[in-house]
């Protein structure tokens, strides 16, 4: 399993110096089996388990809005680990998903630069940490013990879980900020740089700099540690904005001691051409983008057809298996009647060859054509 490359020559039968035609090399990314079908991933916010279930988080607003005014940092309690391990047998067992994807579980700000009553799980402090807060206080366990809980539980299950991880960006007064302040990427006034998409800027976040190559062997290792507890993959948000160089060496470094983990490349508002050059030439397993970000139907009719023709099957079409359609608002193992043509809602949902469905419970019926109604 791997990334490999390779290219045809000529070779005349009265010479023995091959002539090579001119060219790229052809791309050839070997991935398990078990990534090309059956991969439902339910995506977990651990905050939102537990108490905030019943909707906690909303009942204190009244009661800390004098403190949230008077300058004080009010964070309520939040799900634990242990909470979604309670919830694992109804989500693999009856829902069917095969995948466990956790938002960010790194530490974040509380104080200054926090977005939110939690603060944003993609302003990372740490990103090698587990939150304490999302650990229940045992001094038998440590959160990060009570992490690996939740991985030998899921596995316990015969599923896999897979992280986010935001490399592109720290939170605010990050510990990478005191360790290494030269990997930040700052403005010529010395300002530090700030990402964002579609005109917002998120000011909680700083951006890295990836111009610096020892940054790259930091971000492998992290991944690499992350691996070492039992991760099975990653959800690499803002991957677009990274390097394909940086994203060959780090996800090279893994796929040495790791040869199956999954890469799952998140395309938010990048151009189409850089994520199908991250798949054909960084070895991520799969990429989606958010299509969501269009309004309206124009812009999703424009967007459709380009990542509709890849990835393209490398082998003829008559031994692929024949694709299925599937609404992703239906608990899964159970047919679907397809649109014709998919509708515009629909067909980003539609199991092309080799690509999982991503569900996360039951959005309102409205998001759905009529045909794919309940």
């Amino acid at each position: 399993m791997g990334h490999f490359e390779a290219k045809g020559y000529f070779l005349s039968h009265d010479r023995v110096d091959p002539l090579w035609p001119p060219g790229a090399n052809t791309a050839i990314n070997v991935a398990p089996a078990n990534t090309c079908c059956a991969n439902i991933i339910y995506n977990a916010f651990v905050r939102q388990f537990g108490p905030n279930k019943s909707g906690a988080m909303t009942d204190m607003d009244p009661a800390a809005k004098p403190l949230d005014e008077a300058g004080y940092t009010v964070i309520p309690p939040s799900g634990t680990f242990r909470d979604l391990i309670r919830e694992l047998d109804f989500i693999i067992g009856h829902l069917g998903c095969r995948i466990i994807q956790l938002l960010p579980i790194h530490p974040t700000p509380t104080t200054y630069a926090r977005m939110g009553r939690f603060g944003s799980p993609y302003a990372a402090l740490s990103f090698t940490a587990v939150d304490p807060a999302l650990a229940e206080f045992d001094p038998k366990a440590t959160p990060l013990e009570q992490f690996i809980e939740l991985v030998d539980a899921v596995h316990a299950r015969d599923a896999r879980i897979i992280i986010d991880i935001a490399i592109n960006h720290t939170g605010w007064a990050a510990s990478l900020h005191e360790s290494h302040p030269q990997w930040l990427s700052r403005e010529p006034d010395g300002q530090i740089e700030t990402p964002g998409a579609w005109g917002v800027v998120w000011a909680d976040l700083t951006r890295l700099d990836y111009t610096h190559q020892d940054l790259w062997q930091y971000m492998a290792d992290v991944f690499l540690t992350w691996c070492r507890r039992g991760v099975d993959g990653f959800r690499c948000d803002a991957g677009y904005m990274i390097p394909t160089p940086a994203w060959r060496y780090i996800i090279g470094r893994v796929r040495d001691q790791f040869p199956g983990v999954i890469f799952l490349l998140e395309g938010l508002g990048g151009k189409v051409s850089v994520t199908r050059d991250l798949l054909n030439w960084a070895d991520f397993n799969w990429a989606y983008s958010e299509l969501f970000q269009n309004y309206d139907r124009g812009q999703i009719e424009y967007y459709l057809p380009v990542p509709w023709r890849f990835p393209g099957p490398t082998v003829p079409p008559s031994t692929l298996p024949r694709p299925t359609t599937t609404c992703a608002w239906r608990p899964p193992r159970r047919s679907m009647p397809a649109c014709a043509p998919p509708c515009a809602r629909c067909s980003p949902f539609r199991a092309a060859s080799g690509l999982p469905t991503a569900w996360n419970g039951w959005p309102p019926k409205k998001s759905m054509c009529t045909a794919h109604r309940p």
